[in-house]
C-alpha cells in the first residue's frame, strides 16, 4: 500500500481537529481550556489529545473554502430532514455588531476617548429553519451592500446558491442596490428590499424591485435577529477573542456551522415526533 504523506504519519486527524476547533468556537472556550476539556470528551477517534498549541495551528490553518463547504453540508442536512422547498422559501440577510477585545481611539463629546472595537457579522439565513446559509465578517465601517454579493459568491462556489434561492430574500435599505436586486433576480428570488428615498425609483432592477415590493412579507424581516439574540445567549454576548481578520472571519464560519448543527438536531427531533413544519409563505398572503 502506498503511502498517503511525506514523513511521518500524523497524530491527529483532521476531522477531530476540525471538531474540537468548532467546538470551541460554539463554547466561546480559550485553547487552554479547551485543551482540559478534551480529555473529559469522549471523543470516537482513538487519538491522543492534542495540546492546545496543536489546537491553535488546526485554527490557523483550516482552509475558508474547507469551512465553506461543511457549513453548505450542514444547510443541505436541514433542508432535507425538514423537507423544505425553495420555491416557498423566505431568505433575509442582516449584520450585526461584535466586540472584540481590542480598543481604539474615537472622537467622542469633541475629546479623544479609548473605546472597545467592534467588527460586523454579516448572515444570510432562511428565516423558514433559522439556518444560516452564508456569513460573511468585516471591518465595521463596510458597507452592507457589498458585502451581501460576496456573500452569494460564497454561496455559489459551494452550489448552495441554486439550492436556496426562489422565494422571497427580505432586505432592509442598506442592501438597496440594483446590482443586488439583479443578482437576486437571476437566482430567482423575489428582492423584498425596503427602499430608499431617493428622486425617481433608479436603474431597472431596483425600479422593479420596488413596484414588486411586499409590506406583509417584509414584517417577516426582525426574524433574522433571532439568530443573532441565540448567539448572544449561547456565547455569552456577540463578541470574538480572535484579532486577526482571517481568523475573524474563519470563526464567523464556525459560529454558523455549529449553530446550523444545534438547528439540525431540533428539526430532526421535530420529524422523530411528527411534528409538521408550515413555511412563512404559505400562512402569507403574497398578493
Amino acid at each position: 500500500m502506498a503511502r498517503l504523506w511525506a514523513g511521518r504519519p500524523p497524530v491527529h486527524s483532521w476531522s477531530k481537529l476540525v471538531f474540537l476547533v468548532a467546538f470551541m468556537v460554539y463554547l466561546d472556550c480559550p485553547l487552554r481550556f479547551m485543551e482540559s476539556l478534551a480529555y473529559t470528551l469522549r471523543l470516537p477517534w482513538h487519538e491522543p489529545v492534542p495540546d492546545h498549541t496543536t489546537i491553535y495551528r488546526a485554527m490557523r490553518d483550516i482552509p475558508n473554502e474547507y469551512l465553506e463547504r461543511v457549513l453548505a453540508e450542514t444547510v443541505r442536512l436541514c433542508i432535507r430532514v425538514s423537507g423544505w422547498n425553495r420555491k416557498e422559501g423566505l431568505l433575509a440577510c442582516d449584520s450585526s455588531g461584535v466586540e472584540t477585545d481590542r480598543y481604539e481611539k474615537a472622537m467622542i463629546a469633541c475629546r479623544w476617548r479609548r473605546r472597545k472595537r467592534y467588527v460586523t457579522l454579516h448572515i444570510i439565513a432562511i428565516l423558514d429553519l433559522m439556518v444560516v446559509a452564508a456569513v460573511q465578517v468585516t471591518s465595521s465601517r463596510t458597507g452592507d451592500s457589498p458585502t451581501y454579493r460576496r456573500m452569494v459568491k460564497q454561496m455559489m462556489r459551494t452550489g448552495l446558491a441554486w439550492e436556496v434561492f426562489g422565494g422571497f430574500l427580505n432586505a432592509d435599505r442598506a442592501y438597496d442596490a440594483d446590482e443586488n436586486c439583479s443578482i437576486t433576480y437571476e437566482l430567482g428570488s423575489q428582492p423584498n428590499i425596503k427602499q430608499r428615498e431617493t428622486h425617481g425609483r433608479g436603474k431597472r432592477f431596483r425600479r422593479r424591485a420596488a413596484e414588486e415590493f411586499n409590506q406583509q412579507i417584509y414584517r417577516y424581516r426582525g426574524l433574522v435577529e433571532g439568530v443573532f439574540g441565540a448567539c448572544e445567549v449561547s456565547m455569552h454576548g456577540l463578541h470574538t477573542r480572535y484579532r486577526l481578520r482571517k481568523t475573524q472571519q474563519k470563526w464567523g464560519l464556525l459560529a454558523a456551522i455549529a449553530w446550523n448543527l444545534k438547528t439540525y438536531s431540533r428539526l430532526e427531533s421535530a420529524a422523530t415526533l411528527g411534528c409538521q413544519r408550515k413555511p412563512i409563505l404559505a400562512t402569507t398572503s403574497t398578493t
